[in-house]
């Protein structure tokens, strides 16, 4: 049986966590749109990432799909308590060795960004990266973030719209590494058939799974100096641009809403 055939035989959940466990996180930070490699980069996005977070230190944060822990340690540096929840052991294990003496560290568990496992109410903002395009269901992804935050919480996703710039297209045979090669074999067309974001090509599509569940104040927010520093010195992968950084954000209701009568 060959992988593309036993890929077939995965949900696309499966497909997609098997992917990003293959990647490995110390390969994925190497690449300078995933982590930062230089302080211009890294102080750019710790000023993005505090712009959003509360005056109070003791703010809960969670960040679901941490991957390599990018947000979850920037908002750890600043003090607040944080949780990142991922599916790939992977990834987490290079957060993990990432955080070793840290004076704040993240806690890093194991955990869905659809269905996390905490109790309503639990988090004053929940954050993520790089995630809305990879959701099997960004509509219950977003009625558990509902859920989990605290009257008048905030999202904030930070993501682009890869397919629009090509991000998303099979790697050629001059790419076939072992990276190449499990990207065409789990993320292809069945893939990302089964992920309602892939193909987004308006940021309204990405704002709508928050409109949907409830949110308020629904809005794109761009960041000049962030959006600069993650192109900056950037080599345009397979000839394409690098498409810009969107900051959706989007908060939960101080009151309930009342229901329509």
């Amino acid at each position: 049986m060959t992988a593309r055939s036993q890929a077939s035989e995965l949900k696309p959940q499966e497909r997609v966590t098997a992917y990003w466990d293959t990647r490995g996180g110390e390969a994925y930070d190497a690449q300078a749109t995933h982590s930062p490699h230089d302080t211009e980069v890294a102080d750019a996005w710790q000023a993005a990432v505090e712009r959003y977070l509360p005056e109070d230190r003791a703010a809960r944060i969670l960040d679901v799909g941490t991957g390599t822990g990018f947000l979850a340690i920037m908002a750890a540096d600043l003090g607040y308590p944080v949780t990142g929840i991922d599916l790939s052991e992977g990834m987490l294990a290079t957060a993990r060795a990432k955080t070793v003496g840290h004076p704040n560290p993240p806690q890093l568990l194991v955990g869905d960004a659809i269905q996390p496992n905490f109790a309503p109410g639990s988090f004053d903002v929940i954050l993520n990266r790089h995630l809305l395009w990879t959701l099997v269901d960004p509509d219950a992804a977003a009625r558990a973030w509902f859920m989990l935050l605290k009257p008048g919480g905030v999202v904030v996703a930070w993501d682009s719209l890869w397919w629009n710039a090509g991000y998303l297209a099979p790697m050629d045979d001059e790419e076939t590494s072992a990276v190449g090669n499990a990207w065409n074999t789990l993320y292809g067309d069945e893939t990302l058939d089964a992920l309602p974001l892939s193909r987004a090509v308006v940021p309204d599509e990405l704002m709508a799974m928050f409109v949907r569940a409830g949110f308020e104040d629904v809005r794109i927010d761009t960041d000049p100096s962030a959006d600069r520093a993650h192109r900056a010195n950037v080599e345009p992968e397979r000839g394409e641009s690098i498409p810009p950084t969107l900051a959706i954000v989007a908060r939960k209701p101080s009151v309930p809403r009342a229901d329509p009568i």
